[in-house]
């Protein structure tokens, strides 16, 4: 896939300054169909890489390591060059992986903070070019498990979803990913039948800042009272819906409800894709974003007067919010025959919250990768 034309400006200015890279990396953002806050339950999700993408210009240099934000946010939560990837160095060379002296520079057309998993693309990216540059000889599952790794270190606990994704995803697939023994495989999106698109609310989040950690400890706090009352250690995968009267925290018997149903519309939404059957696809997107509302309260009131306005007036099928939560993205299965105006909607929006939203439609896309120079002529 050839640069972006944001990427393809900020090309040309780099090269301006500093010549030809040596390599350029290109490293996807990700949509998630359905499967939300199941990926460190061992459940399966869905995902897959979208075109939006970072990318990464890399050469070698003499003394030093360099790095250079194109974009004024493309590290936001870590913008003094120092957070996410001083960490994925630091986790490089506790695995003997010594590097040499490297220029990176760095743009994205990625939301930051949208739920798009930029920060994933960011780490995937760093690494595979590091290896690539360097030939390091680490495969796939290294980049990921190295990917991750750094993550956790900044506080974010999440699973490994978004960093198969980034690295594993094919164009016009859904990557099937079994986040228990992390084996997968791929569903057709037939590109006329399944049309995606992302709504922007324009509420950004911050993971580190948000309560996405604390929703992963309730979890684990209710599996270690279910367990203790079964006199075992369960998994997710035994907990059954007339489970949930054992526990005596109401909001743990939410969080553990949205566990057990999400899982279920995983399967049904699996069969749906297999089946080309748009319409029950397109109530389990509805039926996941009610209970990440009202069940694992991740959701946030812009999202939710959003999604309502796209069925209500026919823009979408079936919609929910895509990501840790707190803000971000609607992801949104298109309805093509669509009558209503949308300025009308996108103006209502910003009448009802004093902000802006946008669309933008995706598509299934190809995972990460190197540019090659043929497609910069």
């Amino acid at each position: 896939m050839a640069l972006s034309i944001n990427a393809w400006a900020k090309f040309r200015s780099f090269r301006e300054k500093y010549g030809d890279p040596d390599l350029i990396v290109r490293a996807p953002g990700r949509a998630n169909i359905i499967g939300e806050h199941v990926d460190y339950c061992g459940g399966k999700v869905m995902p897959f890489a979208i075109q939006q993408s970072m990318y990464f210009f890399f050469s070698k240099v003499n003394a030093g390591n360099e790095y250079i934000y194109l974009d004024c946010d493309a590290d936001s939560e870590h913008s003094d060059g120092s957070g996410l990837l001083k960490k994925l160095e630091a986790v490089l060379l506790k695995h003997q992986i010594e590097l040499g002296n490297f220029r990176v520079a760095i743009t994205s057309d990625i939301p930051i903070g949208g739920g798009l998993s930029s920060s994933s693309a960011l780490c995937c990216g760093f690494i595979y070019g590091l290896n690539e540059l360097f030939q390091k000889d680490l495969d796939k599952t290294d980049i990921i498990r190295y990917a991750s790794a750094a993550e956790y270190g900044v506080g974010v606990k999440g699973g490994l979803m978004d960093q198969h994704a980034v690295v594993f995803s094919k164009a016009n697939k859904a990557l099937y990913l079994d986040c228990n023994d992390h084996s997968f495989g791929y569903l057709d999106l037939d590109p006329e039948l399944f049309q995606f698109e992302l709504w922007d609310t324009g509420i950004r989040h911050k993971l580190m800042e948000s309560k996405y950690n604390n929703r992963r400890e309730t979890l684990e706090l209710a599996m270690e009272e279910l367990s203790m009352h079964k006199g075992r250690k369960l998994d997710y995968n035994e907990v059954k819906p007339e489970d949930l009267s054992v526990l005596k925290d109401p909001v743990y018997r939410l969080r553990i409800r949205h566990v057990i149903s999400e899982r279920k519309r995983v399967t049904e939404a699996k069969r749906a894709i297999e089946t080309k059957d748009i319409k029950v696809l397109a109530q389990q997107l509805n039926a996941s974003h009610e209970s990440l509302r009202d069940n694992y309260e991740v959701s946030w009131k812009e999202a939710d007067w959003l999604q309502a306005k796209l069925i209500e007036h026919g823009f979408s099928l079936g919609s929910r919010m895509v990501g840790g939560g707190f803000g971000g993205h609607l992801i949104c299965l298109k309805n093509k025959n669509a009558a209503y105006d949308e300025q009308e909607l996108l103006c209502a929006y910003k009448r009802q919250f004093g902000i802006e939203a946008t669309k933008r439609e995706v598509r299934a896309s190809s995972g990460i990768g190197l540019i090659r120079s043929a497609e910069l002529l």
